[in-house]
């Protein structure tokens, strides 16, 4: 907050006035969704933050974390938008703030966000393979612990599913007016196909 304020504070010296306007700043810092947030960050700066400059972290975290995952294609749902809001809540000590239903219609309405359905599929660029890596760790660290327990002869696993090729959300919070709405997939034919598999393997 204290760059923002500086950037758009900056003054030429030659001139006496401000460097920048704002669509530079908002340019440079997208996290800043408007310029009344430029005072209330100053007043932030200056006194150590109020619980409604707090409130406006918050918002701007949200709005953040929104716009980055719809570039992305991401379906977004009101579920993340409240674990995002309790996230940012929980780091700047706002422990009354709940994200509540009202909280989050307000905040919809503010940054023009609705529910729409998926009108177009696109491939995914890539995969956040470092995430997927610690999540399968996770899970042979706790597998580990348990079989601990049995004979190898003892440890089955067994099941029958039917699997789509590639599951998609068909609707998604994204901004209001937007003329087509895309979510993002690996494989466009995956979507329309499935398979049933039964497998069974032994520790043994």
């Amino acid at each position: 907050m204290k760059r923002v304020v500086a950037c758009f504070d900056e003054k030429d010296p030659s001139t006496g006035r401000r460097k920048r306007n704002w669509c530079t700043i908002k340019h440079m810092f997208r996290r800043v969704p408007n310029p009344l947030c430029i005072s209330r960050f100053r007043k932030y700066v200056d006194n150590g933050g109020t619980q409604r400059q707090k409130l406006d972290d918050v918002d701007i975290f949200v709005y953040d974390m929104f716009e980055n995952a719809r570039q992305q294609f991401l379906c977004v749902y009101d579920i993340d938008l409240r674990r995002w809001a309790l996230k940012k809540a929980r780091e700047l000590n706002l422990e009354a703030f709940e994200a509540s239903s009202k909280w989050l219609l307000n905040f919809k309405h503010l940054h023009r966000i609705s529910s729409r359905r998926i009108t177009q599929l696109v491939t995914r660029k890539h995969i956040e393979s470092q995430e997927i890596d610690e999540s399968a760790k996770r899970f042979v660290f706790k597998t580990n612990k348990l079989i601990e327990k049995y004979n190898p002869e003892e440890v089955l696993n067994s099941d029958q599913v039917g699997i789509n090729l590639e599951v998609v959300g068909h609707r998604t919070l994204t901004h209001v007016g937007e003329q087509s709405t895309w979510g993002s997939v690996r494989s466009i034919g995956n979507t329309s196909h499935s398979y049933t598999i039964q497998s069974t393997i032994s520790l043994s």
